[in-house]
């Protein structure tokens, strides 16, 4: 019988993958690549990306006397929410830079103010003051009454000091003999008169600024502007005299209330707002409705004088 040669055997066993646990892939392709690197091939941008939060927080509050205001409507473009019971306030995703905080509460006055947002949680505390109330009313009185001098001539007189005669006695000794004391002369202040005290001169009290500026007074006339803000909408108004000349006023806050629908007489959306100078504006959200070409503007511009400018327009986006 002949011998196989063991080299030849090992080149047998080589050349089929079955006789090396390690070449034996169970029938899995190895031209594939395996899990890892797979892994190591995914693109890096891939991750998921959050976007930055930015969120404002405070408390509204009364400036007579810090009292915390539940209920306040707190609005920044088409975020809004209400204060709680302790006058606390959070405004979450909102867009960064400038914006337009509108603050509202039923007995006091609308405030504005533009704040610019960063990245992060702001603290924004809200002082309102209560209609008809003035900058002026809550500064103290700054005027004092003097406090009299004491009275120097109130002083009692110096008691005469005691005196006497000296005597020389036979024995050589002396003595001293009382003599009459003076009689007192009496001080002016014994019977003081109540002279009158001086009173100090009363300090004209400064005049109270007005609420608002008196031009207001002449508004008559509005025109509004309508344009597209992503998908929203951008309400713009002007106010006019009865001249057609434009009311540009410095101080005072309108109150706007409007209603929108479309040229087929579709609801859009209603709300309140306020415009603090003239061409002031603010967005409104359309929610998941669509605006047309046309678009059927009802509004009512309330002035500080409580008088009102009511307007119908069609206007075009």
């Amino acid at each position: 019988m002949k011998t196989i040669n063991p080299l030849l055997s090992l080149l047998i066993c080589l050349a089929s993958t079955a006789c090396d646990p390690v070449l034996s892939t169970g029938g899995s392709d190895l031209s594939q690549p395996t899990s890892a690197s797979t892994a190591s091939s995914a693109k890096p941008g891939s991750s998921d990306i959050r976007l930055n939060p930015v969120s404002l927080i405070g408390v509204v509050r009364a400036r007579n006397g810090q009292a915390l205001i539940s209920n306040a409507t707190v609005r920044i473009n088409t975020h809004t929410v209400q204060s709680d019971s302790a006058g606390f306030y959070q405004l979450d995703a909102l867009p960064e830079g400038d914006v337009k905080l509108i603050v509202m509460a039923p007995g006091y006055q609308a405030y504005t103010r533009t704040l610019s947002l960063k990245v992060g949680s702001q603290v924004e505390d809200i002082d309102l003051l209560a209609l008809g109330e003035t900058q002026t009313d809550l500064e103290p009185d700054s005027t004092e009454t003097p406090t009299p001098k004491p009275d120097s001539s109130s002083e009692p007189a110096p008691a005469p000091s005691a005196s006497g005669t000296l005597i020389l006695l036979p024995d050589g000794s002396a003595s001293v003999a009382p003599t009459a004391s003076p009689s007192p002369v009496p001080s002016a202040s014994a019977n003081p008169s109540a002279s009158p005290s001086v009173s100090p001169s009363p300090t004209a009290s400064p005049t109270p600024e007005p609420p608002y500026d008196p031009i207001l007074d002449q508004a008559v006339n509005s025109q509004l502007l309508i344009s597209p803000q992503n998908n929203d909408l951008r309400l713009t108004f002007s106010l006019s005299q009865v001249n057609g000349f434009p009311v540009n006023w410095s101080k005072g806050t309108v109150h706007v209330e409007y209603f929108l629908a479309n040229g087929d007489g579709s609801f859009l959306t209603s709300g309140r707002s306020v415009i603090t100078t003239n061409g002031d504006s603010f967005v409104v959200s359309l929610g998941a409705k669509k605006a047309d070409s046309t678009i059927i503007a009802d509004y009512v511009l309330t002035l500080p004088n409580l008088s009102q400018i009511k307007k119908k327009e069609t206007l075009s986006p």
